[in-house]
């Protein structure tokens, strides 16, 4: 199996992270620094993974998902992050998807 790597979501200016700040963008706010690379979009993916260090209020991961989704409706996506830390004012079910996706 041959795996297809790309960076197709680019940040347009840094930002602050997240755990050093106490305000905390959503993933409204996010979706705005994130573009999609488009000398990388062809062919278009079918099946992409999303990798990131730490989900903490899944902000990032729903602002991500939304870009690539946006640019490729039919792709299916899948977040894999290599840990996890639920703030206690975070209710974890606010970024499972509800609609079967």
């Amino acid at each position: 199996m041959q795996c297809d790597i790309r960076e197709l979501v680019l940040q347009q200016s840094s930002t602050v992270a997240a755990h050093e700040t106490d305000s905390r963008p959503g993933p409204a706010d996010l979706v705005a620094n994130y573009v999609i690379e488009e000398t990388l979009a062809s062919p278009e993916p079918q099946l992409i993974f999303v990798f990131d260090d730490v989900l903490t209020t899944g902000a990032h991961f729903r602002a991500v998902k939304q870009v690539l989704l946006s640019r490729f409706p039919s792709a299916e996506l899948i977040g894999f992050f290599v840990a996890r830390r639920v703030p206690q004012t975070v209710d974890v079910e606010a970024f499972l998807p509800t609609d079967g996706s």
